[in-house]
């Protein structure tokens, strides 16, 4: 009888200590699940994020007269290496990145990073470091005085503009708050501007962003990457001046579609809008807005920890959002342009 009890006992312990068992490792991967959706999350909060800033401040030309005549005089050569990736006529390019097709898109040492047959979104005209003059020019060719030029670098390209006009030029020389405008081919002397601008005329860099795809330099010794979640494609941003900066790794595929509005039959009035690819677009300049797609990386070994996010992010905006079914991630969202 004591034989019985002991043998029931047993089997009794072993059936609960195999079900907490259980229960343990399900509470364990179910865990692992949750914090993988809430680091897909975060990726796809700073991508959007960050492409959302950019597209909203994007093809900024000056301040605007109310009748749109609004010239912008360019005081620098369009051919120069360094600055004819700058466009006023649009706010946004794209294209896929295939073998010839980048060069005269963007600057060699870009060109060079992408990963073949990744989509590139090129967005321009984003304004940096807005400042304004507290001395009105007497001369058109005299250095321009503002309040505060932290935040335009040596060797930008800057806008100045008021209300009639505006003016595109390098920033050759800084000192304190004086900037120069000087030629950058030829002789060094001081380029003339289209008018003299008065006191508080705003003055800002401009900068053109791209977004592509590419292998982090940390993999470059690999002849390719395994694609998995610690060595697959991260995303770049790129302003063609500074090294590019990483955004996320992890990423599987990324997506541009462009954004024109389509006459109703109807009512033959233009009030939707229909997406097309990048080779589909024939007039960049009517384009009012960019949707975006990607897909992240499953993680094959439940861990969570091995996305990489690259700034601090905080938001309060809210996108669309779909996911396929098992652990790789897809999200999408529209951004309409403010200045397209």
């Amino acid at each position: 009888m004591n034989l019985i009890s002991i043998l029931i006992s047993l089997c009794l312990s072993a059936v609960i200590t195999n079900g907490t068992l259980q229960w343990y490792l399900f509470t364990k991967q179910e865990w692992k699940k949750t914090e993988l959706r809430r680091k897909h999350g975060e990726i796809q909060k700073v991508i959007f994020q960050f492409i959302y800033q950019d597209l909203q401040a994007g093809g900024y030309r000056g301040l605007r007269s109310r009748d749109g005549s609004y010239p912008t005089y360019r005081q620098y050569c369009d051919y120069s290496a360094d600055y004819r990736y700058f466009h006023f006529d649009r706010t946004v390019f794209g294209f896929i990145a295939t073998p010839g097709n980048c060069f005269g898109k963007m600057p060699y040492t870009a060109c060079e990073r992408l990963e073949e047959n990744t989509p590139v979104l090129i967005v321009y005209n984003v304004p940096y470091g807005l400042s304004r003059l507290t001395k009105s020019m007497s001369k058109r060719e005299d250095p321009l005085v503002a309040e505060n030029l932290r935040g335009i670098q040596e060797n930008a390209l800057v806008l100045i503009s008021d209300h009639e006009q505006s003016d595109a030029f390098i920033a050759t020389h800084i000192e304190g708050n004086v900037l120069s405008h000087q030629k950058i081919l030829g002789k060094n002397k001081t380029a003339e501007l289209s008018k003299r601008y008065p006191a508080y005329t705003e003055i800002m860099e401009l900068q053109t962003v791209a977004y592509y795809l590419a292998v982090p330099e940390r993999f470059k010794n690999h002849i390719k990457p395994n694609l998995n979640a610690e060595e697959s494609y991260s995303l770049f941003r790129d302003d063609f001046l500074h090294p590019a900066q990483e955004l996320v790794s992890g990423i599987k595929t990324l997506g541009f579609t462009y954004g024109l509005a389509t006459s109703d039959s109807k009512t033959d009035s233009k009030t939707k809008l229909q997406y097309f690819n990048a080779n589909e677009i024939k007039q960049w300049e009517a384009v009012k807005s960019v949707g975006v797609e990607i897909v992240i990386e499953p993680d094959p070994f439940g861990s969570a920890s091995s996305f990489r996010i690259g700034s601090p992010f905080r938001t309060s905006s809210s996108f669309r959002t779909s996911s396929p079914s098992g652990s790789e991630r897809k999200w999408e969202t529209k951004i309409m342009l403010r200045n397209g």
